[in-house]
């Protein structure tokens, strides 16, 4: 998440950006999790297919992590001097990793006046590079509130900086770097209330999970939510899907989608069905459809949908050929919601006396936008239901 400074620290950073570059494939699990990581520099000097294979069998053992976003409780709303915050979260299995970084700047484009605050959990040895640095005796020895640390200053062109790194546990570390003194970046770690950080871990409050940890887990992965979008929509096939997960956002969810003519899909998993329960359903405000409504608010119709084990909503703004006019269906089945915003485009024909080229390419944007697909607007809007109904959505509990 942020760069080492100093030549000892970056020889130790660098020979891990190295090596974990490659810990997501297949490998078979074995004790490589206890290797520190001077041990798999040496490997990677002289073996490095062996490095390579100890890091992704390093990479599937699997450790408990404390909760991200109980970590991130601790990060400080701002710093002195420093009132824009960005805070952020996350866990990483694969290298037994969870974290939660703070970047508090003076300004909002004041990056190089910016300090960073990490709170990281190193559940595994070979991924635990400040552990080793500690180990090997390489920074500064410090002492911040009877915690060991240790530190690097780095003088360039854009001034004096320093890092420091905070021991509270062989795995729990408390990381700081931006401009300035030693003084300046150690300030900016008393930000963080060391001592009460220190006892939830050791008393095991820091590995209670959230409930909005229990739904990041629960959520859908999102190959699993692209499996679930139909191949075809009436006559239209699925041109491709596209997905994300929110999990810093409220309510927590995932989502993939899948293009459709000219049209747009989207399935999103809230984990919950009582969470699903509480979004509006109001397809004439998905931002798909806003656009073409813009100006023409008092036109657009809308009206509730029937879904067998669910609710609906469609809208629709009708325009004169040969403008298309455009429908939308919010929808909701269990922990489910579908989103849909299409045009209509009838079957047009086009002029046999065009030149061949232009002929050719007006064939191929009708093909696309999926001109003649569906007879009517009602049989567009049913097929979206009919392709809901028939997902397994049933099959998922909370």
């Amino acid at each position: 998440m942020k760069e080492i400074h100093g030549n000892a620290w970056r020889a130790g950073g660098a020979l891990l950006a190295t090596v974990l570059g490659s810990a997501c494939g297949p490998g078979e699990a074995s004790e490589a999790a206890e290797t520190t990581a001077m041990e798999l520099v040496k490997s990677a000097q002289e073996d490095p297919r062996q490095a390579f294979k100890t890091v992704k069998a390093a990479a599937l053992d699997d450790v408990a992590l404390p909760s991200h976003r109980r970590l991130k409780a601790f990060l400080p709303e701002s710093l002195p001097g420093r009132p824009h915050a960005a805070l952020e979260s996350e866990e990483n299995p694969a290298q037994g990793r969870a974290v939660a970084e703070g970047r508090y700047q003076p300004s909002q484009s004041d990056y190089a006046g910016g300090v960073e605050i990490e709170i990281a959990y190193y559940g595994k040895r070979i991924f635990n590079a400040s552990e080793q640095l500690f180990g090997a005796g390489l920074g500064q020895r410090k002492e911040v509130l009877g915690f060991d640390a240790i530190g690097e200053e780095e003088n360039n062109v854009t001034g004096e900086r320093f890092e420091l790194k905070v021991r509270l546990s062989p795995e729990l570390w408390v990381e700081v770097s931006g401009p300035g003194s030693y003084e300046n970046i150690r300030d900016a770690a008393l930000a963080v209330d060391l001592a009460a950080l220190a006892d939830a871990l050791a008393d095991g409050q820091l590995f209670v999970e959230t409930e909005a940890d229990r739904l990041e887990r629960a959520l859908l992965s999102r190959s699993a939510i692209e499996a679930l979008l139909p191949a075809r929509l009436g006559a239209l096939e699925n041109r491709g899907a596209n997905s994300f997960a929110q999990l810093q956002n409220a309510p927590l969810h995932s989502r993939a989608s899948a293009q459709y003519g000219a049209g747009m899909l989207s399935l999103i998993d809230y984990g919950d069905a009582n969470i699903a329960q509480t979004i509006p359903l109001e397809a004439r405000s998905l931002p798909g459809f806003v656009p073409y409504a813009a100006g023409n608010e008092d036109t657009v119709s809308e009206e509730p949908l029937e879904v067998s084990g669910g609710r609906g909503t469609w809208a629709v703004q009708l325009f004169e050929p040969p403008r298309a006019s455009v429908l939308a269906l919010h929808l909701s089945r269990g922990r489910f919601v579908a989103e849909y915003t299409a045009p209509f485009v009838p079957a047009g024909e086009i002029d046999a006396s065009l030149p061949d080229d232009m002929r050719r390419e007006l064939e191929r944007a009708h093909k696309e936008m999926g001109a003649g697909a569906f007879a009517s607007i009602e049989e567009q809007r049913d097929a979206v239901v009919g392709a809901l109904e028939a997902m397994d959505l049933d099959a998922f509990e909370n």
